[in-house]
């Protein structure tokens, strides 16, 4: 089965889900529930693995944190998984825990590589300021929530690093930034 690339953690920490379609057989479900208990005892490679799970109707998701449970995971249901998700190598692997990355199909609006969000600002000046970097640097940065009286939440999203450090320097403390890391890329660096 092909993994299909994820672009967040499942469960705030694991980064593999497999789902599957409930069969009709309750006695294959539950000797096939007894089977994948037994990853969760001490037993099984001498740790305790991240496993859960979750269900609505028919479908069953289980949630893991390493591969080689996904394996045995893969060998007790067989052919009810329908979707395996998780990461495609390291490099991948490694980006899901990191929160200043988000991984994504293509960049932010098909342009832009970073988002600098300032939180809640007070201060019309500011506000100002920003309209003014954005308006100066149109064909690099795109803005949003400062054009509207109420809307106090700006964002700004830039193309390159040097927009990027621009942004940066328009802000006070509390700023968050965020940058695209496209699956196009993973593939190439991995």
């Amino acid at each position: 089965m092909n993994i299909k690339p994820s672009t967040k953690l499942f469960k705030h920490s694991l980064p593999y889900r497999l789902t599957r379609i409930r069969s009709g057989d309750y006695d294959r479900e539950k000797e096939n529930f007894s089977e994948m208990r037994k990853i969760l005892s001490w037993e099984y490679n001498k740790t305790f693995p991240k496993l859960t799970w979750n269900w609505r109707f028919e479908k069953h998701w289980i949630y893991t944190n390493r591969q080689d449970i996904v394996n045995k995971l893969m060998e007790i249901w067989g052919n009810d998984i329908i979707e395996y998700e998780g990461p495609v190598n390291d490099y991948h692997h490694q980006l899901l825990f990191d929160y200043k990355k988000v991984i994504k199909k293509g960049l932010y609006y098909r342009k832009y590589r970073h988002v600098v969000d300032y939180g809640y600002v007070a201060d019309d000046d500011h506000i100002t300021a920003l309209k003014t970097l954005a308006k100066e640097n149109s064909d690099t940065m795109m803005a949003q929530g400062i054009y509207g009286r109420w809307n106090r939440y700006p964002r700004i999203y830039c193309q390159s690093d040097k927009e990027l450090m621009l942004a940066k320097l328009s802000a006070d403390n509390r700023t968050t930034v965020k940058t695209v890391v496209t699956f196009k890329e993973i593939e190439e660096h991995g």
